[in-house]
């Protein structure tokens, strides 16, 4: 079934969860993700707009995003209401509307415009909240897979999956947008994710240990300084710091429908481990449990979803060599 079909379902789930809709230059994106709330009376919605740029285009752009919210939710309280005015950009934008969002709410949903929920993802977010609000080691909870078949449940990574997902202020509070221990995280969290015992592998084990340390700390150092416009790479410096995990769903609930010429980081074609399609939990699996860490996943997400080579590494600077030399 197409994700379309999937989300004007007549087996609404309503919860009075807080959400944070983050928004800035895509109005029919938004628009449907607004529908798509009010379909199945979600309404405890707090709503984020950067600020455009001084583009006419971009003007338009966010005046029409901003349009579209005030014709879905006439009156809304002013308190949850972030109309920036001026462009924040990604990075400072985003975290300090989710900062602002946690100043208010004990727990919450943070859906970026482009995120389209299922039926099921609110349900599995209200009923892991209550399984895992006394959990120490869980920062935050994700709604997408984009792993697929290796996963047979819900598991905690190493890597915090964004594409609609929920935490609880007081987690939010450890958040560093602005960090300087990038080395020392990396070297951490690669003794973790590639340990094992002396073996036939041992050599190809340690040679990917130290990509990985290379990659991460380069990474890590780029974001910590604020030479990357991006939020959730300091989000991943945060949970190896805290020694917390995000809960992954083993079926995926959102469908990212943002790999346009209007996105801010996915731009161009689809990865192939991107799903465009919902999987549905059965009221078994949405009884909550967690199963132990996974090193399968982590290592996965560390190879497809961020690339972390050598060649990644030097791809990633390149890519963003305006800002890094603008900063400097």
């Amino acid at each position: 079934m197409a994700w379309v079909d999937k989300w004007e379902s007549s087996d609404a789930y309503s919860t009075d969860t807080p959400v944070l809709v983050c928004s800035y230059n895509r109005p029919d994106l938004l628009r449907k993700l607004l529908i798509f709330l009010r379909q199945n009376q979600i309404l405890n919605v707090y709503f984020y707009s950067d600020g455009p740029t001084i583009e006419l285009d971009s003007i338009k752009a966010v005046n029409s995003c901003r349009d579209i919210f005030r014709e879905l939710f006439p009156l809304h309280p002013r308190n949850k209401l972030f109309m920036a005015n001026e462009n924040l950009g990604c990075r400072n934008g985003m975290a300090s509307a989710i900062t602002w969002f946690f100043n208010q709410v004990d727990f919450g949903v943070i859906l970026e415009d482009d995120c389209m929920p299922s039926q099921d993802f609110f349900r599995f977010i209200d009923e892991a909240h209550l399984n895992l609000v006394n959990r120490n080691d869980v920062f935050c909870i994700a709604g997408n897979n984009n792993v697929g078949s290796p996963i047979t449940s819900h598991t905690l990574s190493s890597f915090p999956f964004v594409w609609g997902w929920a935490t609880w202020s007081e987690k939010w509070e450890k958040y560093r947008l602005n960090f300087g221990d990038a080395s020392e995280l990396s070297r951490i969290k690669a003794k973790e994710v590639y340990s094992n015992k002396r073996g036939k592998n041992w050599f190809l084990n340690n040679f990917r240990k130290l990509r990985f340390v290379f990659f991460w700390t380069v990474v890590l150092k780029l974001a910590g300084s604020g030479k990357i416009d991006t939020w959730d790479y300091s989000l991943i410096a945060t949970l190896w710091r805290e020694k917390q995990k995000c809960v992954v769903p083993h079926v995926n609930m959102v469908v990212n429908l943002g790999f346009n010429a209007m996105a801010t980081h996915t731009k161009g074609y689809r990865p192939r481990w991107v799903p465009t399609t919902y999987s549905h939990l059965d009221e078994n699996e949405i009884k909550f449990r967690v199963e132990k860490d996974s090193q399968e996943l982590d290592r996965w997400s560390n190879k497809e979803i961020y690339n972390a080579t050598y060649f990644g590494a030097i791809r990633l600077i390149l890519s963003n060599v305006q800002m890094i030399i603008r900063s400097t």
